[in-house]
Order: structure tokens, then sequence, then C-alpha cells
């Protein structure tokens, strides 16, 4: 697949087609897995040896094509990374054009999001913690600030609170702040801090 999330699991499709002269004899296809997954199952006559799935195919016919799939579980990743995922086929009949023996896909993986929960209360004590009886102010504006893809360039999220002054954002990883606007919260009130 072009994307995936870490901890996924995703199966590579490997079709083998025979373009020609003759029969392809003693098929063998090899399947260098990337680093960032684990394997977990493959078609029938695969086997899996260090990094390397290996199906034995065996003759193949003019013409003829076949699929063999590759399962394996992603990673937990932080961030965003590729997978390349890599095949090569051979046989032994001699082949007079090797430059379509080989292929590779990438996927793009992400992390799993995050989910950030707040409230926005009147703190009547002004302790930074909220106490029964202090109750949740909707209406307010609130502004969470990171940079999860790293390029420098800050995503702002504006989220409105909702009744009971809560709201959530989901969030890919990553340092985020969080920050009232002053503006909208009733009048008289302050932020406070514990």
């Amino acid at each position: 697949p072009a994307t995936a999330t870490g901890g996924d699991t995703i199966t590579y499709q490997l079709t083998v087609s025979n373009a020609g002269p003759s029969t392809a004899r003693d098929v063998v296809l090899s399947d260098q897995l990337p680093p960032g997954v684990t394997y977990l199952d493959a078609s029938s006559g695969c086997a899996l040896a260090a990094t390397v799935v290996t199906c034995d195919i065996g003759d193949l016919a003019l013409g003829a094509s076949v699929t063999r799939d590759v399962s394996v579980r992603i990673a937990d990743v932080v961030g965003a990374t590729t997978l390349s995922n890599s095949a090569q086929v051979s046989a032994a009949t001699p082949d007079p054009d090797p430059s379509d023996n080989g292929a590779s896909a990438d996927t793009l993986v992400s992390a799993d999001a995050g989910t950030l929960v707040g409230v926005v209360w009147n703190d009547a004590d002004r302790d930074g913690v909220q106490d029964p009886g202090e109750v949740g102010i909707a209406g307010v504006t609130v502004r969470i600030t990171g940079d999860p893809d790293g390029d420098g360039a800050p995503t702002v999220i504006t989220l409105v609170t909702g009744p009971g002054g809560t709201f959530r954002a989901d969030l890919p990883p990553g340092r985020w702040t969080v920050a009232v606007d002053q503006a909208t919260v009733p009048f008289g009130m302050a932020a406070t801090t514990p």
C-alpha cells in the first residue's frame, strides 16, 4: 500500500509474469523485507530466511502469471518514515531481457495520532486544579501549536470549547503547546497556572 500507520499489518502482493520467449524453468521469487517490519505470513511455497522471503514458483509458462502474498506488521514509528520493499525473480532459463526481473514499492508510514482532551473552567480559588463546583466555560477559543513534521513551520489548530468547557483534538506525535485566547474568556476572568 502507498500509506500505512505504525502498528498496521500490511500485505505485499508480488506478481511474477513470464513475457517469454519460452517457458521459464525453476522460477524463484525473492522478497527483501525492509527494516521496520516483522514477518507474519506468506503464500504456500514461500519461506523466510533472515529478512528475505523466498518463494519457489516452479515452471512458468509463456504468458502466465502467479501472485504471492507476504504479510508483515509495521513497527510503531515516531514521525513519518518510508518503507521500501524490493523483490527479484530468477529462473534457470536464460532471460533475454533481465531488466524487468525486479521491482520495488514504497509505503509512507505515519505514527498513530494521539488525543488531547482538556477543559477551560472558572478557577474560583485560582489553584490551577478544577475543584467540585468550578464549572467549565463554553465558547472559549483554544489554540494548539506544534511542529509535528519538523519542517519548522508551526501547525496551529484552533478550537472553541463546548458545553462544560471541554475541547478535544486528535494530534500526530510531537510537542504541542496549548494556549487560551484571553480575548474570548468572559469579562473579569484571567488564566491561572498551578
